[in-house]
């Protein structure tokens, strides 16, 4: 009788999905698997996501897996730094980070032969099924904005918030409406004033203007905006100021 050949699995990326994907497989008894990850932790973009007040927008108890439940939820709808530490023990207890191959890029997948061929800087290997659970939220989408690389400011994207930027004392607008902006918005602690939408105005730069703290944020997803540190006026006018001008957008807030 023929030996039952053993059916290898690549899965691209160590998120939420890529997880719960580890543990269908291992419930259905197939062990031969790898995850591939380019960082060196598990979360997507619950790892990467860290701005003032991320939390997420559907109940914690419906945003987890079936076969983890958690009851210890501390709020009806979590903050990010509980669901990261949920998915970091999940990898733990199913004993998944055995199979994760952390800080490995795949730069390409190509089927030939009836097997994937997945390349990474290790050279290439050769799998049965090829699972992407990449997402779509955990890499900055960066809007483009006439004078952005002449702005004098510190910059930085929403979801790689620069946590050493002081807010106090700070004046702070906000570039978008998505759900992120939001958060931002009712966040800030110490004696930081009142965020102020900027949405449907154009910002523009001024070099000898107080200080602020400018979230840009495109659409409505936790990782889609940009930040900016430094100096700004926010009176939607022309200034002859060689700093940086953002688009006008509609009033009906869609952002830059």
């Amino acid at each position: 009788m023929a030996q039952k050949r053993i059916l290898k699995v690549a899965i691209i990326g160590a998120g939420m999905s890529g997880l719960c994907m580890a543990v269908k497989l291992q419930d259905a008894g197939i062990d031969a698997y790898t995850i591939f990850e380019t960082a060196d932790e598990v979360g997507g973009t619950w790892r990467d996501n860290t701005y003032p007040g991320l939390s997420c927008d559907v109940p914690s108890r419906f945003y987890s897996y079936s076969f983890r439940q958690n009851p210890g939820w501390s709020r009806l709808m979590s903050p990010g730094p509980e669901i990261q530490a949920y998915f970091t023990q999940v990898a733990t207890e199913r004993g998944i980070r055995p199979h994760i191959r952390f800080g490995t890029v795949v730069t390409s997948a190509q089927y030939r032969d009836g097997r994937w061929w997945v390349a990474t800087a290790a050279g290439e290997e050769a799998f049965d099924i090829l699972i992407t659970a990449t997402g779509v939220l955990r890499v900055p989408r960066y809007p483009d904005i006439p004078g952005l690389d002449t702005f004098a400011g510190t910059m930085f994207h929403s979801s790689r918030w620069d946590h050493s930027v002081s807010l106090p004392d700070k004046r702070i607008g906000l570039i978008g409406t998505g759900s992120n902006r939001s958060a931002d918005h009712r966040r800030p602690r110490g004696k930081s004033r009142r965020a102020q939408d900027l949405s449907a105005h154009a910002a523009v730069g001024s070099t000898d203007a107080e200080p602020a703290v400018l979230a840009a944020h495109q659409g409505g997803d936790c990782s889609v905006g940009r930040s900016w540190t430094g100096s700004a006026t926010a009176s939607g006018r022309r200034s002859s100021s060689t700093g940086w001008a953002a688009r006008r957008s509609n009033r009906a807030g869609s952002g830059v």
